[in-house]
């Protein structure tokens, strides 16, 4: 399970005020959160093994990962089409390597996506396992 963590356009910071769990749809984990114009959360749903980025409350797209001994496996990641160019799949990778990150588990980046988010943002290649770093080539 990652756990809660506050995503703001600074650093990460665990969530120990409940400020996160609040907002929350039912069902969801807590929430990473990030500011813009609107009303954008990304949350960790785990009963569907997938980050959501959530768009004035309803799902605009997922990272689908599976979990596997201190890992977390990226498999796919989908914005739906009317949310397209908004820039909401790197703010969806960010939220989801930054909870990555909290949770102190390593990433295998299997989606061509977070793969390439990683690529552009060197800052998250630490994450990446040295066995799986080829999975960061751009003809991976």
């Amino acid at each position: 399970m990652i756990g809660a963590i506050t995503h703001t356009a600074g650093p990460v910071t665990p969530a120990g005020d409940g400020s996160a769990r609040a907002k929350n749809p039912p069902g969801r984990a807590d929430t990473p959160r990030t500011s813009m114009a609107d009303d954008i959360e990304v949350s960790d749903n785990h009963e569907a093994a997938r980050f959501e980025i959530l768009l004035d409350g309803g799902v605009a797209g997922f990272a689908a990962y599976r979990l596997r001994s201190g890992k977390i496996i990226f498999t796919h990641t989908e914005i739906l089409p009317e949310f397209e160019g908004r820039g909401l799949g790197g703010r969806l990778a960010a939220a989801a390597l930054d909870a990555s990150r909290a949770s102190g588990r390593m990433v295998v980046p299997l989606c061509p996506f977070v793969a390439r988010y990683i690529r552009r943002h060197p800052e998250y290649r630490d994450l990446v396992p040295e066995s799986y770093l080829d999975l960061l080539d751009e003809d991976a």
